[in-house]
């Protein structure tokens, strides 16, 4: 008998780790479109995650194409048994960082504009609330004066959608940290806005 084809989410994730994995050998290889197809795959998602941290469109852009380039020079380096994502986004959180310490940004140069390109996904909470514009604009505020740690956790499970382990990997952090710093991050959220910023799939999660 012929067995059901597994398309379980972790499958389909893998998968799409082994697609990126080629695609970065084929790069570090010479080939360019190789490496035009990764960039098409991962540029909008690296760039929506460091506009989030940086809150600079500018900068964010220089980000990116430093991220890619970074991406090209380490390739031969890739471990194929970690998630290409983690991979990425770690090298990602890293130039950021480095720009924040060198103070290339100044920190009042707001969310407001910068963020309000880069909307959550639909199906996520709490979108439903930021799609209200009112809402939307206090809450990028909010999240803007979050510390860097307590912000990056809170936009690689949120906007990302990484878990505990995953967000680990990318900070350099044990996994009982990050779920300190999120629920540290959705306090800090609350206070400000004075609501509870929980969401559907950590309640789901804890079933």
């Amino acid at each position: 008998m012929k067995q059901a084809r597994d398309s379980s989410p972790d499958r389909e994730s893998t998968d799409e780790s082994v697609a990126d994995a080629a695609l970065l050998r084929r790069s570090t290889a010479g080939d360019a479109l190789a490496f035009e197809a990764l960039i098409e795959r991962w540029g909008d998602r690296v760039h929506g995650f460091v506009l989030q941290l940086l809150r600079d469109r500018s900068a964010a852009d220089d980000a990116t194409q430093e991220t890619f380039v970074r991406v090209f020079e380490r390739g031969a380096s890739f471990d194929e048994r970690q998630s290409f994502a983690v991979w990425l986004l770690r090298i990602a959180r890293n130039l950021v960082i480095d720009r924040l310490r060198r103070g290339a940004l100044e920190r009042e140069a707001a969310a407001d504009a910068a963020l309000r390109a880069s909307p959550f996904a639909p199906e996520r909470e709490p979108s439903e609330l930021v799609a209200q514009s009112e809402f939307g604009d206090r809450f990028r505020a909010a999240l803007a004066e979050l510390a860097e740690p307590f912000r990056t956790v809170f936009v690689l499970r949120e906007f990302e959608g990484l878990s505990y382990e995953e967000i680990g990997a990318v900070t350099d952090v044990p996994a009982k940290t990050v779920s300190t710093r999120l629920h540290r991050a959705r306090q800090q959220l609350r206070d400000a806005l004075g609501m509870s910023m929980g969401t559907r799939r950590d309640v789901e999660e804890q079933a």
